[in-house]
């Protein structure tokens, strides 16, 4: 069986990233830490958070198995275009996990909600 390629997120797709976290009334501030890590704080919760930005079109289980096992304390994966999504496996194993799996939508309303990590 052939192993879908995770798909990096872009240049323009991290800049709209960069972009929405300047303007969320929540973020204090964010760093990337690599090209596609991020690390955040935010006013309500004073924990950073450690945010994977991937633009697969499906985040399936075996992509989120391996960011997780590979990225220490990993707390939410983030699939950045609107259009993308993920597999109820992988969002149920992220959950259990304790690492958020959001569309960008969603993630932007969990960064207002201080038990988000």
């Amino acid at each position: 069986m052939n192993r879908p390629e995770r798909q990096p997120a872009n240049d323009k797709n991290l800049a709209f990233f960069e972009t929405v976290l300047r303007g969320h009334d929540q973020v204090i501030e964010f760093i990337a830490v690599s090209r596609t890590l991020y690390s955040i704080k935010r006013i309500q919760n004073p924990n950073t958070l450690r945010v994977f930005v991937t633009d697969s079109y499906s985040v399936g289980l075996l992509e989120a198995t391996e960011l997780i096992d590979q990225i220490t304390g990993l707390d939410g994966i983030v699939t950045i275009s609107n259009w993308n999504g993920y597999t109820s496996d992988a969002k149920s194993y992220c959950e259990g996990q304790g690492v958020g799996l959001f569309v960008i939508k969603e993630f932007m309303g969990a960064l207002s909600n201080p038990k988000f990590i």
